[in-house]
């Protein structure tokens, strides 16, 4: 039996099980489920300034609360950094 007949029986965790995934896979499964992980780690849109990495089903929740986001001021309407 060849190498991947034998993977194709085995089921998987994700990678990101650490973070709370909790998908079993099977080998045709792993590559598209990585891609899609709502728990993969990514790193914050203002990355070049918060260093922040969350759960892409957490980044939402960060971003209203992150100081480097970009928003837009209510006052004049320009794009400004949160903290400023």
């Amino acid at each position: 039996m060849e190498v991947s007949e034998k993977l194709k029986g085995l089921k998987f965790k994700c990678s990101n099980f650490s973070g709370g995934c909790e998908a079993i896979l099977s080998y045709e499964e792993v590559i598209p489920h990585a891609e899609t992980c709502k728990y993969a780690l990514i790193e914050c849109p203002a990355h070049r300034e918060c260093l922040t990495k969350v759960n892409s089903i957490d980044l939402e929740i960060h971003e209203k609360a992150c100081a480097y986001i970009v928003v837009k001021c209510k006052n004049c309407g320009k794009d400004h950094i949160r903290k400023d």
